[in-house]
């Protein structure tokens, strides 16, 4: 973790992915893992979706909560290995066990798509909750639009403000906007200069927009 975060040292993947081979090749779970995410990402090593695979599903057998997360990834989306919504469910359901709040969000997104099980609203937003709770921003922001359209919850404005801002403090570009334009001119700027900086394009043209006709400045 040293060398591929760049702690006490400079970054360097290259190394970082030479030890955690080492420790993977001795059944440690985390390296397994670590090195999965260099396999993903391309870091340190060429990107190759089958040995990321390969060292995720080492790691997740052990029980390794992240694992287990990043497996559903690539079972959900074809990832190394065949589409599987059932496996995909199944690993998200042990991490989300775990208090993984990333794998609470992936729950709640399944019951709402009905992908492997069947489409279920309450369990879809329990789930939401949930990673919404533990202060996942992307589930607060999808929480806080749910509210706003009044989407498998009563529609609560109020309700839907708060959640949105809980996601933008965390730099959540999408709830950013929303706020954006549901707030006083000043208020607006301020957050569409957030949204903006975090690459939202919408934003960028509102705050183009207040700059250039003097709108909030």
């Amino acid at each position: 973790m040293m060398y591929s975060g760049g702690i006490g040292t400079k970054q360097d993947y290259a190394a970082a992915a030479k030890w955690f081979r080492e420790a993977a090749a001795k059944g440690y779970a985390k390296a397994q893992y670590n090195l999965g995410l260099l396999y993903s990402a391309g870091n340190g090593v060429e990107q190759d979706d089958d040995e990321a695979f390969k060292w995720h599903s080492r790691a997740a057998v052990q029980g390794y909560y992240k694992a287990q997360y990043h497996l559903g990834l690539f079972y959900l989306y074809g990832l190394g290995t065949g589409r599987d919504y059932d496996k995909a469910f199944r690993l998200f359901t042990l991490a989300a066990e775990h208090g993984y709040p990333k794998a609470s969000y992936q729950l709640g997104k399944i019951y709402a798509n009905g992908q492997g099980v069947p489409a279920n609203e309450i369990e879809s937003v329990n789930y939401l909750l949930r990673a919404a709770r533990a202060g996942y921003d992307r589930a607060q922001y999808r929480l806080g639009r749910l509210y706003l359209d009044g989407e498998g919850v009563q529609r609560d404005p109020g309700i839907a403000r708060s959640w949105f801002e809980k996601a933008a403090v965390q730099g959540h570009a999408g709830a950013q906007y929303i706020l954006g334009v549901d707030r006083d001119l000043v208020m607006a700027l301020d957050w569409y200069r957030q949204a903006a900086e975090a690459g939202h394009a919408g934003a960028r043209y509102n705050l183009g927009y207040m700059y250039a006709n003097g709108i909030g400045t």
